[in-house]
């Protein structure tokens, strides 16, 4: 029993040790996977209905919504020939409705330089005229609590996007 004491005793600091350390491991790679951007990539969709709370349901939402985007461009390709579409005289205008009824959205391509801040950001993001104003901007972020998640690199952004959109874009969770 002595024994048992006695190795308890000499080796209750490593064992501690080492969970501690996995429990970091754990932690970090965890965290480690948000911070770090995987794709600047974005398809115009629509998210008016976004759901936090339930992400499986979202993912198979997004899924959905993508097949929808990419059967509505196929549609546009085929009746690109029959309507001629006006090209739109300012970044903000939509361009009008065809036929069917699907309205094509025209992406802004803007790039975000390393280091900028939410107000930089929304400067800049003024000046394409995606937003009217930089304090919209910094609120819906810091409402959204993704301040510290708003990245640098390049985004296609769809010009009537509403603020959350643009911060969720820029934020890369989308």
């Amino acid at each position: 029993m002595e024994k048992l004491k006695d190795f308890i005793h000499d080796y209750t600091d490593i064992i501690l040790a080492v969970v501690i350390a996995i429990s970091m491991f754990f932690v970090v790679n965890w965290h480690l996977g948000s911070w770090l951007p995987t794709s600047n990539t974005v398809i115009a969709a629509n998210t008016n209905n976004y759901n936090q709370s339930n992400s499986t349901k979202e993912n198979e939402k997004v899924d959905n919504e993508k097949e929808i985007v990419e059967e509505e461009k196929e549609e546009i390709e085929e009746k690109k020939e029959e309507v001629t579409v006006p090209e739109p005289t300012t970044p903000t205008t939509p361009t009008p409705p065809a036929d069917n009824g699907i309205i094509v959205v025209d992406n802004i391509k803007i790039t975000i330089p390393d280091g900028s801040t939410g107000q930089a950001i929304g400067r800049l993001l003024k000046e394409h005229g995606l937003i009217e104003e930089v304090s919209h901007f910094i609120v819906e972020a810091e409402r959204l609590k993704l301040t510290s998640r708003l990245r640098s690199g390049t985004f296609q952004i769809p010009e009537n996007a509403s603020i959350e959109l643009i911060v969720k874009i820029i934020a890369n969770q989308r």
